[in-house]
């Protein structure tokens, strides 16, 4: 969809994308407090080596709310 009208009258229209990410970030830094961060595991790495160790480590599966 195009914005030209909007910007060539002077308006700096903000993206469905932008918006949505600029709420998503307010809401993360609002309640950063509540975050477990041992149940939020990364799934992605760099290197190969990185993968493998931690595959096998098995704190980062380990039910700890038990």
């Amino acid at each position: 969809m195009s914005n030209a009208k909007f910007v060539a009258a002077g308006l700096n229209p903000i993206t469905v994308e932008v918006g949505l990410m600029e709420e998503v970030v307010d809401i993360t830094k609002k309640y950063s407090d509540r975050c477990d961060r041992s149940k939020v595991l990364p799934s992605a790495f760099w290197t190969k080596s990185r993968a493998t160790a931690a595959a096998a480590d098995t704190s980062r599966t380990e039910d700890k709310s038990v």
